[in-house]
């Protein structure tokens, strides 16, 4: 038997940078589709700011 959850701890903590990610950049607009797919606006906005990211991972280790 297949199991399909539909909340769970992964969706929600997706959804909730996804969120954040939206109201920061004042997408409004964006609130239904995060609730919809939050893994897929999260994963989509991970891939667009992929260079951000590496740069704040580096500058993390860096301090470290």
């Amino acid at each position: 038997m297949i199991h399909h959850y539909i909340f769970g701890t992964t969706r929600n903590i997706l959804l909730g940078a996804g969120l954040c990610f939206a109201v920061q950049k004042e997408n409004y607009i964006h609130i239904p589709l995060i609730f919809l797919t939050p893994s897929i606006y999260a994963g989509y906005h991970l891939y667009e700011n992929k260079s951000d990211i590496i740069r704040f991972i580096k500058d993390l280790k860096a301090k470290n």
